[in-house]
């Protein structure tokens, strides 16, 4: 990354600990865009969120979804699809693949990420969305299409039900480092033929 002029900034492991170490290690912007590795922004992507911030009353916001394999799976076709559905937006259905942006200022006064192993992304677009009201979040009509690989290696519905199952139960007060043993990710070991 440094090779092909980017800023390059340690961190400890974790996301939240990332992005708070890029957020205030990187060069200064008045506009902070989250993207996670293993997803693309689509062309437009920077002059879509320059017009979504040029309403004042807007503090952040998010993408729309889709899955680099959404043929392989009707359930990732899905998710993706109530990602873009118009009728389904909600600040609740939005997890840090969207490529979240959001304000400088208002990442700073909000103290960035929590600092916790897993859903600091979703409690950041609350506490953003609880901060500037309905108005204060944008959803960019366009989409980010980030690796469907974890999701087709665990099952795409298996680890939807596992996704839907952990937000809820932190939404109803388990705390996320008890939560970060339930996730835990392990790849699937491959079944040799025998005989």
């Amino acid at each position: 990354a440094a090779a092909a002029g980017a800023t390059v900034v340690a961190s400890r492991r974790g996301r939240a600990w990332q992005m708070n170490a890029g957020a205030t290690g990187a060069v200064q912007a008045d506009v902070l865009l989250f993207l996670h590795a293993d997803t693309q922004l689509p062309l437009g992507a920077l002059a879509a969120v320059q017009q979504a911030l040029a309403d004042p009353l807007v503090l952040g916001g998010c993408f729309q979804l889709r899955f680099d394999d959404e043929r392989e799976s009707l359930v990732l076709w899905l998710w993706g699809w109530c990602t873009r559905c118009w009728l389904l937006r909600s600040h609740r259905l939005v997890f840090g693949d969207r490529a979240l942006f959001v304000r400088r200022s208002v990442f700073e006064a909000m103290g960035g990420y929590r600092e916790w192993p897993l859903l600091e992304d979703c409690d950041f677009v609350l506490r953003l969305r609880k901060l500037g009201g309905s108005r204060g979040f944008a959803f960019v009509p366009l989409d980010v299409v980030t690796s469907a690989r974890r999701l087709l290696e665990v099952g795409p519905l298996r680890q939807q039900i596992l996704n839907t199952s952990i937000f809820l139960l932190w939404y109803f007060g388990v705390s996320p480092a008890r939560l970060r043993e339930w996730y835990s990710y392990k790849k699937p070991q491959s079944r040799e033929k025998v005989g």
